[in-house]
């Protein structure tokens, strides 16, 4: 969720594409995954219950994950203005923005959809436990499937106990896990200004202001927690200095190889003997062995100095040439209409193809696929009319308590 909104923040060009995505991702219903995901994972793992397994699992993200995304979206675009400059005049990598900047603002954001997600998990968890596909039944240990067993069997004690444990366990989650989250997160706020707010948000979890007021957690936050998250978000910059003390290692090493080398041969030469070298061009005299062995030791002398510069030259060239603003935006057009192009494509395809289907379907079926088309519109505003009766008085009835 978080590399999936991350990503349509970043690039406006895929910011389309992907919303386009999800919001018709999240508008497919939960159960019509079913078929295609069981049988899929059953044929990967056939004989094991993992495929089933990583169905459930699989089914259960597709019920959490849109409302993260979302979410996680909006909060990034709504990050002011003077916050990304401050980023961008402080040279803020983007490792450390992420983590500095713009996780935090999208920190409320994902903690309320992560406790709106768990509860469509636990909305949708008997139909992922406990499902048939065809003339089989899958069953999953778990709460779920206990849960559609005793109602399959009108056992209604064990239907008492199951739904007790379900409301136990919301009931703790809340208390142990998400309450401390919300007190943590009012500190992301960006009209944190309101100590009043803060206050309340602390006052509001008795476990968070437990963990605030123990002298061990403040001494293991500050000896190890702060040091800990600081290498963490300096961690591109770390690494960066680390691979420079290699990369300098190894020149050097290259550089005292080569240099080495070259002392050896030049000691060679110098070596050799006059009546060798006379041996080897009898038309060399002494002096012009003075003279040829002065050249090649000021060759030998001007070597490093040439293999140092040439490559640092052509490194500094290839570097301008791929920051130029005229490459990057070649580039960026030339990706742009690789993408429209391969869309377009794609969507002509689609179209021919769903065209060849749907030209087999009689008159009547088109009435009724029409017909129950207005008859499921007509339900859901209905529905929504229905949640917003009482949600909104709900809601604000909460806030101003």
């Amino acid at each position: 969720s978080l590399g999936y909104a991350y990503t349509a923040y970043c690039i406006p060009l895929a910011a389309k594409l992907l919303m386009i995505i999800i919001d018709v991702l999240q508008s497919i219903p939960l159960l019509s995954f079913v078929p295609s995901v069981v049988t899929g994972l059953i044929a990967v793992f056939p004989g094991a219950r993992i495929g089933v397994e990583l169905a459930a699992m699989l089914l259960l993200f597709t019920s959490m994950a849109w409302n993260l995304v979302l979410g996680f979206y909006q909060s990034l675009l709504g990050i002011p203005k003077e916050l990304r400059e401050a980023s961008d005049m402080l040279q803020l990598s983007a490792w450390k923005r992420f983590w500095t900047l713009e996780l935090p603002a999208g920190c409320i954001s994902l903690i309320w959809n992560s406790i709106m997600s768990v509860a469509g998990g636990w909305f949708f968890l008997i139909s992922i436990e406990s499902f048939e596909l065809g003339s089989q039944s899958y069953r999953l240990p778990g709460l779920g499937s206990y849960l559609a067993l005793a109602a399959e069997n009108a056992n209604y004690k064990a239907l008492c106990f199951g739904l007790l444990t379900v409301i136990s366990i919301i009931v703790a989650t809340d208390i142990l896990l998400w309450r401390p989250l919300i007190a943590w997160s009012t500190k992301f706020q960006f009209s944190s200004g309101r100590l009043h707010d803060n206050q309340a948000g602390r006052s509001w979890s008795p476990l968070g202001m437990l963990m605030q007021r123990s002298q061990f957690i403040r001494v293991l936050g500050s000896k190890y927690g702060v040091p800990l998250w600081n290498n963490f978000t300096n961690l591109d910059i770390i690494i960066a200095r680390r691979l420079k003390r290699w990369r300098d290692s190894q020149q050097e090493r290259v550089r005292d190889a080569v240099e080495e080398s070259l002392r050896a041969s030049e000691d060679y030469m110098r070596s050799l003997s006059t009546t060798q070298v006379s041996k080897l061009n009898p038309a060399l005299g002494p002096d012009d062995f003075d003279v040829e062995e002065r050249q090649i030791s000021d060759a030998v002398q001007e070597t490093p100095r040439f293999a140092k510069q040439a490559p640092s030259r052509s490194k500094n060239d290839i570097f301008t040439f791929v920051k130029d603003p005229r490459f990057k935006q070649a580039v960026f057009s030339l990706v742009r209409y690789a993408v429209i192009v391969g869309l377009s494509i794609c969507l002509f395809y689609s179209s021919w193809m769903s065209i060849l289907i749907l030209r087999k379907l009689s008159l009547s079926a088109w009435i009724e696929i029409f017909t129950g088309s207005l008859f499921t519109l007509a339900r859901v505003c209905a529905a929504l009319l229905l949640s917003l009766l009482w949600t909104v008085p709900l809601g604000v009835a909460i806030g101003r308590d």
